[in-house]
């Protein structure tokens, strides 16, 4: 047992050495901060300086080889070939660390991340942090994502554990449940975090049993990240532990951020990444349009990956012209949302394929969230999380939108569900196709 508490002591700081390493951390703090204060043509020069030195990391890669230094020119880099293909974009003479995507879209990727970028993406991490005085360095964190605590089976508490001097509060998502909700909220109450870091779903389903159960706790500022947040799950949140919600929208690949302080509105960070936003031809819903999220990242020279369709859309109004979308590219300009990936469709039964379907649950009062698990081309299961409240008009609600998508014939089951299907990475897709 010593040994064990020895090596997660030294793994513990290892890690706060990487992500707070004083060669990069700082500077890239500095360049936030100025950062906050640019008008568009700084930003713009900010941009187009940190496009250069990612194209000069690329080009040193075998996959940048013979390639201009016009980032247009630079044909858009699926996942498909950065799976099959990953050898070609590193640069193997710097020291990296392997990382890899959870492969919620079907397709795992081998990834290599360098030492700038993982203080670069602590730095923008504790940037998005400002508003709340803390940092990850400085806060009492409570963090309730993917972590293996113990075996799935081991049904008696504890559900967690505290580390890091303390400062940690790491709970097993995979535990959670009505019949062990009491012991977690003892827990947040007796830790008192500053912060409360989440996968969604996990945030959801631990507020929703929470309130079933007239349970409380405060924790003034939580922090979202890794899932689709969506606005009813997030407003239900916030009410439940009285906290203010922060929001960020990345991908393991690291090539686009943006961060939402308020329901309905993210902005992206050009000093993380160069995004493009390209319109696609599907109306999102009321007034609203959508854009593909393709994305160059600034702070990865072990694996600089130049426009990298990541899969993700962009929800903006629909009167945004393509100044506007520029404007938004630059952070200067919110976007509405973010949605799915680029698997998030159903296949009919003559094959067709299904998309947009990530607006059935919108105006739907009660739903925290809806998962879509599609048995067969002619079977979809609904899985309702929902809020106290959900309806038989609720239900009526969402079959209405779910034929407004589907061919007549592909069956709908609509069901409420204590608890999403997850993947062994921890997440919850939005569809499962079986």
């Amino acid at each position: 047992m010593a040994e064990a508490t020895a090596r997660a002591k030294a793994s513990a700081i290892l890690n706060d050495q990487l992500r707070y390493n004083p060669l990069y951390y700082g500077r890239v703090r500095t360049t936030l901060q100025e950062h906050e204060s640019f008008n568009r043509t700084q930003r713009q020069q900010v941009s187009d300086q940190l496009v250069r030195r990612t194209l000069r990391w690329a080009k040193a890669a075998g996959g940048g080889r013979g390639k201009t230094t016009d980032i247009s020119s630079w044909p858009v880099l699926e996942k498909s070939k950065l799976r099959d293909a990953g050898a070609e974009f590193v640069r193997r003479r710097f020291v990296s660390i392997p990382a890899a995507t959870g492969g919620t879209t079907g397709l795992p990727i081998r990834l290599w991340r360098s030492l700038q970028n993982i203080a670069a993406e602590q730095a923008f991490t504790d940037h998005s942090l400002t508003t709340t005085g803390h940092s990850f360095r400085t806060a009492r964190i409570a963090v309730l994502r993917s972590d293996n605590i113990k075996a799935p089976s081991d049904h008696k508490p504890p559900f967690g554990k505290v580390v890091s001097n303390g400062q940690r509060l790491i709970l097993s998502s995979q535990h959670l449940r009505p019949e062990t909700v009491a012991w977690y909220i003892d827990a947040l109450t007796d830790f008192a975090p500053d912060l409360l870091w989440i996968y969604p779903s996990a945030g959801e389903f631990l507020a929703r049993i929470m309130v079933t159960q007239g349970l409380d706790v405060k924790i003034p500022y939580i922090l979202s990240s890794s899932e689709i947040l969506h606005t009813p799950a997030r407003e239900f949140m916030a009410d439940a532990f009285g906290a203010q919600i922060i929001d960020s929208y990345g991908q393991a690949e690291r090539v686009a951020l943006a961060v939402s302080h308020r329901a309905d509105e993210f902005f992206f960070h050009p000093a993380y990444g160069h995004v493009e936003l390209r319109p696609l031809p599907i109306d999102a819903a009321n007034g609203t349009a959508m854009a593909e999220i393709i994305g160059t990242g600034h702070w990865n020279k072990a694996m600089p990956l130049i426009r990298f369709r990541t899969g993700d859309q962009a929800i903006y109004a629909a009167d945004y012209s393509n100044k506007d979308l520029a404007l938004a590219s630059l952070g200067l300009k919110p976007i509405l949302g973010i949605v799915g990936r680029d698997s998030d469709y159903l296949i009919s039964p003559r094959g067709e394929v299904i998309v947009a379907i990530n607006t059935l649950p919108r105006d739907i009062k009660h739903i925290l969230r809806l998962q879509i698990i599609q048995e067969d081309p002619h079977t979809v299961c609904f899985r309702v999380l929902s809020a106290p409240g959900f309806s038989l008009e609720d239900r009526q609600h969402l079959m209405e939108n779910a034929r407004l998508k589907l061919p007549p014939d592909m069956a709908v089951r609509i069901e409420e569900v204590a608890e999403l299907v997850r993947l062994p990475s921890g997440k919850a897709p939005y569809i499962i196709r079986r």
